[in-house]
């Protein structure tokens, strides 16, 4: 939202891939146990089995990697890791 409300650019298409629960508690909590890491997801509003559409880091800096003629960046499922 900052770059878009700062400098009109949109970073990331907003129909963002599903990601399921092993791979939210990978990038987020990977320290807690299952229980405890979805009551956390809960909180955050990401309640049932999943998958959910969640904007995570690693799309973001895909998207500052792509450069502006790529964007909007289309995120994948892959994208959630960023080497």
């Amino acid at each position: 939202m900052a770059y878009l409300s700062g400098a009109n650019v949109s970073l990331i298409h907003t129909t963002l891939p599903e990601l399921g629960f092993d791979v939210l508690k990978r990038i987020w909590r990977p320290e807690l146990r299952d229980e405890n890491a979805r009551r956390l997801l809960e909180r955050c509003g990401l309640v049932g089995a999943g998958p959910w559409r969640v904007l995570v880091p690693g799309y973001v800096f895909h998207a500052l990697r792509a450069g502006r003629t790529a964007l909007p960046y289309s995120p994948r499922v892959e994208d959630v890791d960023f080497a």
